[in-house]
């Protein structure tokens, strides 16, 4: 029967994105595995898993990814993939690109749970078993395209987790305001696989439900954006010409809420009729941060994004300058800016990544009839 299940996030084990633990083969090789909306695979470094040894059985099928250290070539195998501990779930035959090569592919995390849609999940079949073959960039040609199920797919399609998943967390960066970081609960968080809604005690007020307009990425229409009480920026949709389908997507993968360039211009203009040393600062984008005491964040404005909402109407979504700065990071007492133009380089289109994130419950609802769903945000309980 369809349940949910809740794991413990960290920021700690990045720096500047959220892992869980995921349980890998027959013995149970535990991994820490970054949590990916942009992302459909469910990849591992093959230097952390061998899936041989873990009872996992080899195909034909290929899969190369762009993650953070470049392009990855992975082997595909099938295996059990289990999730949480006092009443785990466990499938036995998950899909799980393992990388061969060098390691170290996704940082000090072991790997990457991509829960985006199928479309993202694309597969070479090969001559070939890859994992005894490790084909390389230059043999790509040889296979043949087609796509996998993601382990989210999987996990619903096989009864075991409902069609909901959820994030609760507070950072964007670690906090280091404490000589211990692991001891911060700020520092932590919860992912609910399965589920979302139902969980009263992870928000405080009610949700404002956001359209899911197309599949692949959580593609949303974002329409305005509001700093403090200064009138609303209107959202330009995308140029013709551009690839993008919609003005924005949510991005659990991204620490940074990067905004298309012309609109983050309109939004430091807007913070410049506030403070002009709001927006002074916000432009600095300062490495080793700012003087979080003199930035007073308490006086900064929230900033409101209005999306096009499931059913029609405005949803809206308060950012607290808590989110958009983060304080205590790269140092104790200091603060970066995580709001940042993208220079013109996705096509008109903002991802929205921790920053809307933090502070909030957000719940990612792919039950609805069509399969995109709506992405649902309440403040964090």
């Amino acid at each position: 029967m369809a349940q949910s299940i809740r794991l413990l996030t960290t920021i700690l084990t990045t720096g500047s994105y959220y892992t869980a633990k995921l349980m890998l083969g027959a013995a149970g090789t535990v991994a820490d595995v970054i949590l990916d909306t942009g992302s459909a695979m469910l990849a591992v470094d093959g230097a952390a898993f061998d899936p041989v040894a873990g009872g996992c059985a080899t195909t034909t099928l290929m899969q190369q990814a762009q993650y953070l250290s470049g392009t990855s070539l992975c082997a595909v195998v099938t295996g059990a993939v289990t999730l949480g501990d006092a009443a785990p779930v466990r499938l036995a035959n998950a899909n799980i690109g393992v990388t061969y090569g060098a390691g170290g592919v996704f940082g000090a995390a072991a790997g990457i749970w991509g829960l985006a849609f199928e479309g993202l999940d694309a597969a070479l079949q090969m001559p070939a078993d890859t994992w005894q073959a490790k084909y390389d960039a230059s043999q790509i040609g040889l296979g043949v395209a087609r796509d996998i199920s993601p382990l989210f797919d999987q996990l619903t399609a096989a009864g075991l987790l409902g069609r909901q998943f959820a994030f609760r967390i507070d950072r964007v960066l670690p906090r280091l305001a404490l000589a211990d970081p692991a001891a911060d609960p700020l520092n932590t968080g919860v992912f609910v696989a399965g589920g979302g809604m139902e969980c009263d005690d992870l928000r405080s007020g009610p949700f404002s439900s956001i359209a899911v307009v197309h599949e692949t990425y959580y593609n949303v229409n974002l329409l305005s954006v509001q700093v403090g009480q200064e009138p609303p920026i209107a959202v330009q949709p995308p140029p013709a010409g551009s690839n993008a389908v919609s003005s924005a997507f949510v991005d659990s993968g991204m620490p940074n809420l990067l905004l298309d360039q012309t609109l983050y211009a309109a939004v430091i203009a807007a913070f410049r009729a506030v403070d002009p040393a709001y927006a002074a600062a916000l432009m600095r984008q300062a490495q080793d941060g700012e003087d979080q005491a003199a930035l007073n964040l308490a006086a900064w404005p929230d900033l409101v994004l209005g999306f096009q909402a499931d059913g029609g109407g405005i949803a809206s979504v308060t950012i607290a300058p808590t989110a958009y700065w983060q304080e205590d990071a790269p140092a104790p007492g200091r603060a970066v800016t995580m709001l940042a133009g993208d220079g013109h380089r996705f096509g008109g289109q903002s991802i929205l990544g921790l920053p809307f994130f933090a502070g909030n419950y957000v719940v990612f609802d792919r039950s609805t009839p069509s399969g995109r769903g709506v992405v649902a945000v309440a403040r964090g309980g």
